[in-house]
């Protein structure tokens, strides 16, 4: 079954509340809550209370959801998406995303996106994937206890860059059932040596994918949910 949800940066001029009624009046399925200063400032105070607010409020207007944390300037106003899991400074992208678990499980849901960073020139390879996978390990361990998933997405010019990528990774954590993939169809054809067959996009564990359809005067990225591992993901939609 294909559900559709959009993300809600897609929305940054308008109100939270205004941008759910809109989603919901579209007739799209879900949000894709993406934490920023605009809708969700998972630095304010009362975390857990703002978020069971909003989570009532997707309730009434029968959305779904998952959580985005690719809000690129959140942790630093220079530097775009600095500091990630690979950087000096990565106990506050670890915090951000302790954060975003706790969203999650106050929102009701079922999983967190997240991305591994870019490798700067002073790391090393090796160094770097150990960094990574400590920080994967550490939000796992969190998202196990509120019953979260996480989903990797690959993208061009960071460490997990392909499905490849992603594959070691969670080969090398031993395949934990909590961490799953997150799918930019669009990133695929950018970086993936050939196509990339549904049956491949299951194989890996994806949390969700997305497909970029051209549209009159914009593309727009859509969601294709999937089902896997006796887990139904959100994919999500927004526009580029």
């Amino acid at each position: 079954m294909h559900r559709y949800a959009y993300v809600s940066s897609g929305l940054a001029q308008h109100r939270i509340e205004e941008a759910l009624a809109l989603l919901r009046e579209a007739g799209y399925d879900g949000v894709a809550l993406t934490l920023d200063h605009i809708h969700f400032d998972p630095q304010a105070p009362r975390l857990r209370a703002r978020a069971e607010r909003l989570g009532a409020l997707l309730d009434e207007h029968g959305l779904a959801r998952v959580v985005e944390t690719d809000s690129r300037y959140l942790l630093d106003r220079h530097r775009a998406d600095y500091p990630s899991l690979l950087d000096d400074g990565r106990q506050r992208r670890l915090e951000l995303l302790r954060r975003a678990v706790d969203v999650a499980a106050a929102l009701g849901a079922p999983v967190v996106s997240l991305r591994s960073g870019a490798v700067s020139r002073a790391l090393d390879p090796v160094s770097a994937w150990t960094l990574l996978m400590d920080g994967i390990e550490r939000v796992l361990a969190r998202a196990e206890r509120v019953g979260v998933t996480i989903g990797l997405e690959p993208e061009g010019g960071m460490l997990v860059e392909r499905l490849d990528d992603f594959e070691m990774l969670a080969r090398r954590l031993g395949d934990p059932p909590g961490l799953g993939l997150t799918l930019d169809l669009g990133h695929c054809a950018a970086v993936e040596p050939g196509p990339v067959s549904e049956s491949r996009i299951r194989s890996s564990a994806a949390a969700s994918a997305r497909a970029r359809t051209p549209a009159r005067r914009f593309s727009r990225t859509m969601a294709i949910a999937l089902s896997t591992r006796s887990r139904t993901i959100w994919s999500t939609s927004r526009p580029t």
